[in-house]
């Protein structure tokens, strides 16, 4: 079984129930100690929708985004929220974000955007 990295110390830099910042200090398998490892994370799990039609057209929404400064295209997303299923948080936020009530959900995969830092 391979080694993995071992966490021997961490900072808090920011936490909220959005995001938080830590850096910790890590010991590689090869023993080389890595002082400051930054790594985010995203307390809430969340979902993105891709939403097809009859012609397997993907909707997209334009989105004001605050970070890059300019309208961005997106696809649905957004946090589940406390109690609510994957399937759940799907409709809603499709209902939300596109005012589409999706008729069949299937699930596609599970992943993390960011595995090197988050």
């Amino acid at each position: 079984m391979e080694q993995m990295p071992e966490r021997l110390e961490r900072t808090t830099i920011y936490e909220s129930e959005f995001v938080c910042l830590y850096t910790d200090k890590v010991r590689l398998p090869s023993g080389y100690v890595i002082e400051k490892y930054h790594q985010l994370h995203y307390p809430k799990e969340a979902v993105v929708v891709v939403i097809f039609n009859e012609k397997n057209d993907i909707l997209f929404i334009h989105n004001r985004r605050y970070t890059v400064g300019h309208l961005e295209w997106e696809i649905p997303a957004g946090r589940i929220e406390p109690g609510e299923d994957i399937k759940t948080a799907a409709k809603r936020e499709a209902q939300e974000e596109t005012g589409c009530e999706l008729k069949n959900l299937n699930y596609l995969c599970s992943q993390n955007p960011c595995n090197g830092i988050s």
